[in-house]
């Protein structure tokens, strides 16, 4: 149990840090942004699955996030990884700036206990909620 407190309370910093670094998450779709607002993220979430690819939202992301930093905060498995890996080459020579470190460290915690997505992080800290 007491594991189990210290994710959540690591949770709550990397979501405070993001709070105060980030302009912007993307996440893959609308239930993905709901676990960050419940988890207290305040900032700007942009939803991938409102787009039409990885082109149409560079494109938007270049326009009106350039000097910003965005977290790209998809799911950790095959496909999020892929949007990940497919947003990071298209926003590469943009000067729109991809924070990696906090997407690592989510992966790390949520790894802990077999999670590969976002929406699986608020189960989490429901359950404890129960115990």
């Amino acid at each position: 149990m007491r594991l189990k407190n210290e994710v959540v309370e690591e949770i709550r910093r990397i979501v405070e840090d993001m709070n105060e670094r980030i302009d912007l998450v993307i996440v893959e779709g609308v239930h993905d942004e709901i676990v960050l607002r419940n988890l207290g993220y305040r900032g700007e979430i942009l939803k991938f699955s409102s787009f039409r690819g990885v082109l149409s939202i560079s494109d938007f992301l270049e326009k009106r996030f350039q000097g910003k930093i965005v977290l790209i905060l998809t799911d950790y498995d095959r496909r999020g990884e892929m949007i990940n890996k497919s947003l990071k080459e298209a926003l590469e020579t943009s000067r729109v700036k991809i924070e990696e470190n906090l997407r690592r460290e989510f992966r790390i915690l949520l790894s802990k206990y077999s999670m590969k997505s976002i929406e699986e992080a608020q189960g989490f800290i429901d359950s404890l909620k129960i115990l």
